[in-house]
């Protein structure tokens, strides 16, 4: 296999540098987009809790081991964040 010429590497070189810089006009710092409308709430964690309900979900036996599980409160709001 021939090593490419030096002006077909060039050329290359130019159209897809080209081709990038067409790609990148059409960017722009967004101020002349329209402000979206508000995103619903998100769920609400509670602190306190007179009961919890610990669910297995899955347990691998390896190394380390790994243990899938979900924490809810009495009425069934999860406690995200667990480690």
């Amino acid at each position: 296999m021939k090593p490419p010429k030096p002006l077909a590497l060039f050329c290359r070189s130019v159209v897809a540098s080209s081709l990038l810089l067409l790609a990148l006009t059409g960017c722009d710092d967004g101020t002349d987009g329209v402000q979206g409308s508000a995103g619903t709430p998100g769920e609400s964690i509670s602190a306190t809790a007179s009961e919890l309900n610990f669910t297995v979900n899955s347990a691998e036996i390896g190394s380390p081991p790994i243990i899938k599980f979900n924490i809810t409160n009495e009425n069934g709001v999860p406690f995200k964040g667990h480690r």
